[in-house]
């Protein structure tokens, strides 16, 4: 692995060709400021950004009003859908589905166990949500939000602690915080892999072209 970035990065997102990444510049009581960066790949350099970028990249086109309607829109986790729409959810559950035209369609809480989210991602018109303190993964229906599957718990030992949540294909790539990996599971099957070991937790993954990207405790990795 080769490191891109420290410890103080808090979030990864793709970006066009790149990625970009929030990172906490100092802590004022529980608060942090940040800042935005960008890496690119190509030249292998970190350069500082507009928060314009992260919003874009978060939010798409229409970024300008999602970060007016999520002020906090850091901790908020995001995903398009087939068809155009975006999923938002915070990590006390509170979570909305907007169409095309930015008008929410359906909103509700997404909870397991009293519990909320740490990640979400899309794969075909299916929502999966990881529940990190479930040790678990939730698959929702796109269409009525309803539960439709759960794959892991605190009696078993597919999941330890599930953040991050990527979609590659047919397959939902998880990062096992607590487990300190990533699994892959193919929504198809359901069957669980390991698919990367790590020595430290792991928070974040995500695919751009060709390179991997993760985000671990000690900061951002290029795999």
């Amino acid at each position: 692995m080769k490191k891109i970035y420290d410890k103080s990065a808090m979030a990864i997102l793709p970006y066009k060709d790149n990625i970009v990444f929030v990172a906490a510049e100092k802590q004022l009581d529980d608060k942090f400021i940040v800042s935005y960066k960008m890496y690119d790949f190509q030249n292998d350099q970190v350069m500082q950004v507009r928060r314009s970028a992260y919003l874009e990249a978060k939010f798409g086109d229409e970024f300008l009003y999602f970060s007016k309607m999520f002020p906090d829109f850091i901790n908020y986790k995001c995903a398009k859908l087939p068809d155009g729409r975006l999923i938002s959810l915070y990590p006390n559950g509170d979570a909305a589905i907007f169409d095309k035209n930015n008008d929410i369609v359906w909103e509700g809480a997404l909870k397991y166990r009293n519990s909320g989210p740490a990640g979400v991602a899309c794969v075909d018109n299916s929502i999966w949500v990881s529940f990190p303190d479930g040790d678990t993964i939730l698959r929702y229906n796109a269409a009525t939000m309803r539960e439709e599957l759960r794959i892991g718990s605190q009696r078993d030992n597919a999941f330890s602690k599930p953040r991050g949540l990527w979609a590659d294909g047919k397959n939902l790539i998880v990062c096992n915080s607590a487990g300190k990996c990533i699994e892959s599971v193919d929504t198809s099957s359901y069957v669980v892999e390991k698919y990367a070991q790590f020595d430290e937790p792991v928070y974040q993954y995500v695919k751009c072209g060709m390179f991997e990207v993760v985000l671990l405790d000690s900061g951002i990795y290029l795999l």
